[in-house]
């Protein structure tokens, strides 16, 4: 547990660290884990504001930010920025922006911060200082669209875009914004209509193309495998046009990269040509190369070389909760118990309740698979059925899953009657849940 009320020594020694940081040279602006660790407990404290959490907790915590900053606010600039480079998921990032939001920087504040950095070579960070001096001046609608959409706010996005076609100034961004939305909603037939609108309206666009390449792929994801095979042709085509247009745009790097690890040879799957473009992103974007290095490895099967490569990942982000997911999976796929028990551990004392409940639920299946230690894989899975109505469910296993798999851990213990209990309560939760009626089969009457 964090201690809430900030003390004047938590204070002291987060001003020491931000008058510490160099700020005199793009060179040397690298994230300082100590601020990176105060910098994101606020946003946690804010995303669990949003879904019902204690707000004073909020108000010490930004508190201890701002007594700490005092005479350094550009420093906390900077790393808050580094912060939005790094982070994983739109919660975090709303709660980022909120966070800067209050801070309520001048804008004398963002032009002294950022301008020597505005040079700088990681793409990434370029676009969070691009979008912090725009988000600084009055939002038109596309800024206020491209918030909404990374907020998940897309019906009001698309109102707001297909408003901003009539002025001429704005038609070929908010089309290929449009296409966006489209593409979020795996809407494929909307998506490829305003693609080609896009393109026409801004041929040298860069994210045009890539937007209405991501339009035709989800088209060949849903369409039969055989036609999708022979359809292949438009897709790679405006893929390489992105490319071509920006060198420097990783996330259609990262989308061709993608294309060659899971597409098969006949439609232009290449593992030799995946591994030349992970080395040029290398040079762009280390971490999303990393990840997409990561990627090659599971398709190829290679367990270890993908949890050697998420080591390095979690190395390099230590407090990068999602990097140190995958590195858990990673080594639970690879059997190695111990050694994945322990990043779920940590895992589990996140400030985050979802990635703690969905590391409680690991461990227990860590348990179950590897048969050992069934009466802790039993007692987290209770855990985790008792705290499942506190927490929004959203991308955690669901209740019927974790009765199927107490029901397991019971089995392998060699208590049937509770292990029959159990598979009963997951079918009664899901008629559908085949596993729970199978493993229900198998056991002995008694």
């Amino acid at each position: 547990m964090h201690e809430r009320t900030p003390t004047i020594i938590a204070v002291l020694l987060l001003s020491w660290v931000l008058y510490a940081i160099p700020t005199t040279a793009a060179e040397k602006l690298e994230p300082d884990a100590s601020v990176q660790r105060e910098i994101g407990r606020v946003v946690e404290s804010i995303v669990r504001v949003s879904e019902g959490g204690d707000t004073q907790d909020v108000l010490e915590r930004v508190q201890l930010l701002e007594t700490a900053a005092k005479d350094s606010r550009q420093t906390l600039l900077l790393q808050i920025a580094l912060y939005l480079r790094d982070v994983q998921g739109t919660e975090r990032s709303m709660g980022a922006a909120m966070l800067l939001e209050h801070l309520d920087f001048s804008a004398q504040e963002l032009d002294d911060a950022i301008t020597p950095y505005l040079e700088t070579d990681d793409p990434k960070l370029r676009r969070v200082f691009d979008d912090l001096l725009v988000e600084h001046e009055d939002a038109g609608p596309i800024e206020q669209s491209r918030s909404l959409i990374e907020g998940g706010q897309l019906d009001r996005a698309e109102e707001l875009l297909k408003r901003s076609l009539r002025d001429p100034a704005l038609e070929a961004e908010a089309l290929t914004l449009l296409t966006h939305v489209a593409n979020q909603r795996e809407d494929y037939a909307t998506g490829i209509e305003y693609g080609k609108r896009a393109i026409a309206a801004a041929p040298e666009s860069s994210y045009a193309h890539l937007r209405y390449a991501q339009a035709l792929r989800n088209k060949l994801q849903k369409i039969n495998r055989a036609r999708a095979i022979f359809s292949v042709g438009p897709y790679k085509k405006e893929l390489r046009k992105a490319i071509e247009l920006d060198s420097n745009n990783v996330e259609a790097r990262a989308e061709e990269i993608g294309f060659l690890i899971h597409a098969p040879g006949i439609a232009g799957g290449d593992a030799d040509r995946a591994r030349e473009r992970i080395a040029e992103l290398e040079k762009l974007d280390w971490r999303d190369a990393m990840l997409q290095r990561a990627e090659l490895f599971a398709k190829e099967e290679n367990a270890e070389g993908r949890v050697d490569v998420y080591r390095q990942l979690v190395e390099r982000y230590p407090d990068d909760e999602w990097v140190r997911q995958r590195l858990a999976y990673g080594l639970q796929s690879a059997g190695h118990y111990g050694e994945s028990d322990a990043q779920f551990a940590l895992l589990l004392e996140s400030d985050d309740p979802r990635i703690s409940q969905l590391a409680r639920y690991q461990l227990a299946r860590s348990r179950i698979i590897g048969s050992y230690e069934q009466e802790r894989a039993a007692a987290y899975l209770l855990e985790y059925l008792d705290k499942l109505a506190e927490i929004p469910s959203e991308g955690l296993p669901q209740e019927t899953h974790a009765y199927w798999r107490l029901g397991m851990a019971y089995e392998q213990l060699r208590r049937t009657d509770d292990a029959r209990g159990a598979y009963e309560k997951a079918i009664r939760l899901d008629s559908d849940n085949n596993d729970a009626r199978a493993a229900l089969k198998k056991l002995p009457r008694g």
